[in-house]
């Protein structure tokens, strides 16, 4: 615990360090004079004033501040002195100043985070995944004639260096025909098929797996393999929205239209109505179950590649580099096996078996349960992940990466902050405050420096986004105020700020209260 306490305060200290230098650095090129540069709250440990600016170390290392001469007024003679206080004080300047002095601190963390992707991407390297596959023998793309262990060279004549690459150009072409080139054998195959409308990566096609017994859709024609198209005339876009469509039908029976071999057939269903565990509301069920049939994913070998500091497997002695055999008495044939078994057996002892340096070795070994943050699911798992092929790259491909990580991990970050208050079954235990930060911060570094990196900058990327919202006390409250005087012409007066200022701190008190209570829940259930 005292050592997780250590990671927190060195985590958090340097996003803060990092933040506030943006905005020492905006204010001081802005000839904005700075008196206070604060790493903390509350009472002082350590300060040295260097120039016109005294720099603080604080007791409390939740947060930092700067404070600029003529935040609050004009800069101009001070009446309880006879000498004159620098001019050019923050409100002196113009609009797009002070809004860049502002974003300047989040840009920072934005900056932070994308140089430590950088080092990770440079330093450590990518992970990269063969364009090997691996499907199941039932799967639509095993009857159109791929198999198991096949490498793919190209589709339509294109070439796919990585599964990714194979992956997002799959997805391209959804609900057209293309032709698939493999290598099995030595060989070189050219096999065409239908990819399914729908086929993306992060959205799962609306195709029904399995038709409840006793549920509204067994009492229609629908049967595996059927691509859901329309509910109550809606059209549907994927299995996700399917299911969303199909939760609001509380009114009464509904239609649902499907489509197979071309024909799309229509059919009423009645309502099954339920109540969500998740969120106490009322929701509907229609007895369908999702096909993952078409999907094709990676192979990896069930061969370790790094082992949790203290986790269930470290203590019964598994080490990089070992081969899963078996695992509770299941035959592990690559990686997706073995995760598949450990996920359903969270709490359960079961014997493990695995290969090292041609000899094998049988243990017993207790899942350890977690928690899936985003949605709320619990699954079993022993501490180890899979051993993936790297590759460094080199500088301008390092920054091209790392430039759309960023990106992604922005977009994706504004995502989960709109659906925590818009979507009403998304989990809200994703949100988390210290705690949360420092269990992260602990976690993180058991699981090695590239694993800890590339956290550190996935949390410096939030804190960029968190701070530009457009609440009063944020840097992005700040800015929207500061717009504000602009389009009036005038200062906000004192009374305003403070106005504006209570109802920011009561937004961020409540904020931190929930994910405070948050992270205390998440302690009692582990």
């Amino acid at each position: 615990m005292f050592s997780s306490i250590i990671w927190v305060i060195v985590f958090i200290g340097i996003l803060i360090i990092f933040h506030e230098f943006g905005h020492l650095v905006a204010a001081k090129l802005s000839h904005i004079p700075v008196e206070v540069f604060s790493v903390g709250f509350g009472p002082v440990i350590l300060k040295k004033k260097l120039g016109e600016t005294e720099y603080r170390v604080s007791v409390i290392p939740l947060g930092g501040f700067i404070k600029m001469v003529g935040e609050e007024e004009k800069a101009g003679p001070r009446p309880d002195s006879p000498a004159p206080a620098p001019t050019g004080g923050y409100m002196d300047k113009p609009l797009g100043v002070k809004v860049a002095v502002i974003a300047a601190g989040p840009v920072s963390n934005l900056v932070l985070g994308f140089l430590i992707l950088l080092v990770v991407f440079a330093g450590f390297g990518q992970q990269y995944s063969a364009p090997v596959i691996s499907l199941d023998e039932n799967s639509a793309a095993f009857v159109a004639g791929l198999r198991p262990g096949d490498t793919v060279v190209a589709v339509n004549g294109e070439t796919v260096p990585s599964f990714d690459a194979f992956d997002a150009r799959i997805a391209r072409d959804a609900g057209r025909q293309v032709t698939i080139s493999v290598r099995r054998d030595g060989r070189r195959l050219d096999m065409p098929m239908s990819v399914p409308i729908g086929y993306i990566d992060s959205l799962i096609p609306a195709i029904v797996g399995e038709v409840m017994p006793g549920g509204p859709a067994s009492a229609a024609a629908i049967t595996k393999g059927d691509t859901l198209t329309a509910v109550a005339g809606t059209p549907v876009r994927s299995w996700p929205h399917f299911t969303e469509l199909v939760r609001r039908q509380t009114s009464g029976p509904y239609t649902l239209s499907w489509r197979r071999d071309g024909v799309v057939y229509t059919d009423t269903l009645r309502d099954s109505i339920t109540t969500d565990p998740g969120t106490g509301t009322k929701i509907n069920l229609a007895g369908i179950s999702v096909s993952t049939d078409w999907y094709i994913s990676p192979y990896i070998a069930a061969v370790v590649g790094s082992v949790r500091k203290d986790g269930p497997a470290s203590r019964i002695g598994l080490r990089p580099g070992d081969s899963i055999v078996e695992f509770a008495d299941v035959p592990i044939g690559e990686w997706a096996d073995f995760a598949d078994a450990v996920y359903s057996r969270g709490g359960e002892t079961v014997p493990i078996v695995w290969q090292r340096a041609g000899q094998m070795i049988r243990r017993q070994v207790t899942v350890g349960t977690d928690e899936e943050q985003i949605l709320g699911q619990r699954g079993g798992g022993i501490g180890i992940s899979a051993r993936v092929p790297r590759r460094k790259l080199n500088l301008p491909n390092a920054i091209v990466e790392a430039a759309v990580k960023t990106g992604t991990v922005t977009a994706q970050t504004y995502v989960v902050l709109y659906k925590s208050i818009t979507v009403k079954h998304f989990a809200r235990r994703a949100l988390g405050g210290p705690i949360m930060v420092a269990r992260i911060a602990y976690e993180g570094a058991s699981w090695g420096w590239d694993y800890f990196l590339l956290l550190f900058a996935i949390l410096s990327i939030n804190l960029f986004v968190v701070n530009l919202l457009p609440v009063p006390v944020l840097d992005g409250g700040r800015i929207v105020l500061d717009c504000i005087a602009g389009i009036r012409r005038r200062n906000l007066t004192e009374r305003e700020l403070n106005w504006a200022a209570g109802i920011g701190w009561a937004m961020v008190g409540a904020l931190v209260l929930f994910t405070i209570f948050n992270d205390i829940l998440k302690l009692i259930r582990k």
